[in-house]
């Protein structure tokens, strides 16, 4: 369970595995720039689980923090797949006795009951271990366990004990085997959520060393495996539950768990971490929205698959965001099918996208949906996944240009490779749409593939509706009439956007690179209504932009339609491809 705190759920995961995860397993960085670029000119146990064994189960914390509806709404709109609710409700005290929060217990638990599904509430504890190491404390314990279950007419219970001592660990098996000793035989249904492990080698991960996992896995109907908060607060910026790191943590798992027992964890938030010091979180269907507001373009991390953006605040304050989102959860899904395990775990409902549902249910995304058997098809791993963005001068995963994958007004997946799962999804589709980008063939985009000069001044003469010269045309030695892309050379040179290399020369067929790409980015949005999205930002590689683009670059940095890597540089000289051209255009265009 995650507190509001600004730490993390289900825990306090700051103490101890902060530390441990931080240095154990920290994951490089491969950033997603964003460029321009024009598209090629041609077109276009004895209780049984809840669910049958082919099925997979997904459970759904609820915490209610404030006043907010979400968590309302996400519950009633998606009340027929959440096999098992479990909310937060109880608290279990050092006496052995119970304290309860929320209120409308009854009402919730008879609208499960009427979709036919089932409610296990999640019981945390204070800080006192009393009741795992004192044997009458914890038969105490259980009985009130039991008793509050059968009073009000549950179906189970979720067991939440965290930032226990290593030398707990037999305590905390013999009060799992006494509650399910206690329980089952009432058929009710024994839960607990357990942090990530990744070895049996307790001393790297010592928030953990109290759980062992093949006793626990041998006692309970489902054992939910808390993969998130890889980091957090207490730690340096980086991913929530990278993809790579989930299957560390799932490839032990099944080692010593059923893989039909393991409920996988599924983070339906981030955090922001900020340079001054602090660190506060962010949901999943909010994070467009603020780095749209920030000014920041979001990126895709390809190691990890998570989504993450930077920005600075006008007193130069850095921020680094790093979330989960539909995108990322649709690669945990693939892990959950491939793996065979018996379903997943959300934390919490609410915070979650709306693309998220699609995923689970398959009709969106690369997985297949949960359940989903076989390889899944449309992606191949380690393509980069977006959500949705705003317009403006930054937008959702380098689209800038409007919604993404759950745009309501998308005409669906136009090529093979831009599925709606595609970082860039949206940009390319968007001017697909409208002829300024068209395919390689009728079926591919080749969205990575770098572009040339020529495919970029074709772009950006059907974006703009370049006019002809109203007097001389320009002339170049390598631009001959005859060729495809004369008529676009011509018009992006006479619009004063694009210029020759010198002594006669365009270079049509060259690269082109980020800061040329600046350059241009910064001649188009001279004249359009863009205001300055952050208040400074200098690039650690600044020395290698040419003289001739550093202003440019600035200038393109600071409208917010052009950005730089987490590592602070800005890599002038790297070739853009025709993802990243859609999605810039998308930015300047009007």
């Amino acid at each position: 369970m995650r507190k509001k705190t600004g730490l993390a759920k289900k825990g306090n995961l700051g103490r101890v595995l902060g530390l441990v995860l931080a240095l154990a397993l920290s994951v490089p960085l491969t950033a997603l720039p964003f460029g321009l670029v024009p598209g090629h000119a041609v077109e276009a146990a004895t209780s049984s689980p809840p669910a049958p064994a082919a099925s997979k189960v997904f459970l759904g914390y609820w915490a209610k923090w404030g006043d907010s509806s979400r968590p309302d709404s996400s519950l009633a709109d998606n009340l027929k797949r959440i096999d098992l609710f479990s909310p937060y409700w109880y608290t279990l005290r050092s006496d052995g006795t119970l304290s309860s929060r929320e209120s409308g217990h009854a009402a919730l638990t008879a609208m499960v009951h009427k979709a036919g599904q089932k409610v296990i509430p999640l019981i945390n504890k204070n800080s006192s271990d009393t009741p795992l190491l004192d044997g009458a404390v914890r038969q105490k314990a259980v009985d009130n366990i039991y008793g509050m279950l059968v009073d009000n007419g549950f179906d189970g219970v979720n067991i939440d004990f965290e930032g226990m001592d290593a030398s707990t660990r037999w305590g905390v098996t013999a009060f799992m085997r006494e509650l399910a000793d206690k329980l089952r035989p009432a058929g009710l249904l024994v839960t607990m959520a357990v942090p990530a492990k990744w070895s049996a080698d307790d001393s790297i991960n010592s928030f953990a060393a109290c759980f062992d996992f093949a006793a626990l896995g041998e006692t309970v109907d489902y054992l939910v495996v808390m993969t998130y908060d890889q980091h957090a607060g207490w730690s340096g910026p980086g991913p929530v539950a990278g993809a790579d790191w989930t299957d560390k943590v799932i490839r032990y798992a099944v080692t010593v768990v059923s893989p039909g027992k393991i409920l996988l964890g599924l983070a339906g938030y981030g955090y922001d971490w900020s340079s001054a010091g602090g660190t506060s979180e962010v949901d999943a269907w909010s994070a467009p929205t603020e780095a749209a507001n920030a000014g920041s373009e979001i990126q895709w991390d390809d190691t990890a698959q998570v989504p993450y953006f930077t920005y600075w605040t006008s007193s130069g304050t850095r921020h680094d965001v790093w979330y989960e989102n539909s995108s990322s959860i649709d690669f945990k899904i693939d892990q959950v099918n491939r793996y065979g395990l018996g379903g997943v775990a959300l934390w919490a409902l609410g915070q979650e996208d709306s693309r998220f549902w699609q995923v689970i249910a398959g009709t969106a995304g690369r997985s297949g949906g949960l359940g989903a058997s076989g390889t899944p098809g449309g992606v191949a791993p380690g393509t980069p996944g977006g959500d949705s963005g705003n317009s403006g001068g930054a937008g959702g995963l380098g689209s800038g240009a409007g919604a993404g994958d759950s745009d309501p007004g998308s005409p669906g997946q136009l090529f093979a490779d831009v599925p709606a799962s595609y970082w860039a999804y949206a940009a390319v589709t968007r001017l697909a749409v409208a002829q300024i980008v068209g395919g390689v063939n009728q079926t591919h985009f080749q969205p990575d593939r770098t572009v040339t000069r020529a495919e970029f001044a074709a772009m950006l003469a059907r974006a703009f509706a370049l006019p002809p010269p109203t007097t001389s045309e320009p002339a170049f030695r390598d631009v001959a009439a005859t060729d495809w892309f004369y008529d676009a050379v011509v018009r992006a040179v006479a619009s004063g956007y694009m210029v020759g290399l010198g002594q006669g020369v365009f270079g049509p067929d060259l690269h082109l690179t980020r800061q040329e790409a600046a350059a241009i980015a910064a001649r188009v949005g001279a004249n359009l209504p863009i205001q300055f999205s952050q208040a400074g930002r200098s690039y650690t590689d600044s020395a290698s932009i040419a003289s001739w683009a550093y202003a440019a670059v600035m200038e393109a940095t600071y409208k917010g339609l052009l950005g730089g890597f987490p590592d602070g540089t800005f890599r002038p000289s790297k070739d853009l491809t025709r993802a990243e051209a859609a999605v810039l255009i998308g930015r300047v265009k009007p």
